[in-house]
């Protein structure tokens, strides 16, 4: 019988300290802010695809090491989640966001990130 309380006291005290290393990794997370830019255009080779491009190209150069550019797509792109997964991301794991305009904008953010060549 000691020897039981002895064991289920070592788990209690146990679970108690992995709760409070949890309850300290949780609050030692890094904040995550994501520049958001509109990529929902006509997609048309004369008309915005290569300012799409661009910014797709983009993103994954800026994203190499972590979740630094969303893109969010039209309503008439197929996957229909982008605005939604954005959202839980900003409740679930509170990543900020800054909203760019324009190309511009976005280069002028990142333009210590591209090097070399994107092919595409």
């Amino acid at each position: 019988m000691k020897k039981q309380l002895v064991t289920a006291a070592f788990y209690f005290v146990l679970i108690a300290l992995s709760g409070s290393a949890l309850g300290a990794a949780r609050k030692a997370a890094p904040q995550i802010n994501a520049a958001v830019i509109d990529v929902s255009g006509d997609w048309k080779i004369d008309g915005d695809l290569p300012r799409e491009a661009l910014l797709i190209s983009l993103e994954g150069v800026v994203n190499k090491n972590g979740p630094r550019l969303y893109l969010l797509y039209g309503k008439n792109y197929p996957y229909t989640n982008v605005q939604s997964l954005l959202d839980y991301y900003r409740k679930k794991h509170h990543v900020t966001t800054t909203r760019l305009n324009t190309v511009e904008e976005a280069l002028q953010k990142f333009k210590d990130d591209p090097k070399g060549y994107v092919v595409w």
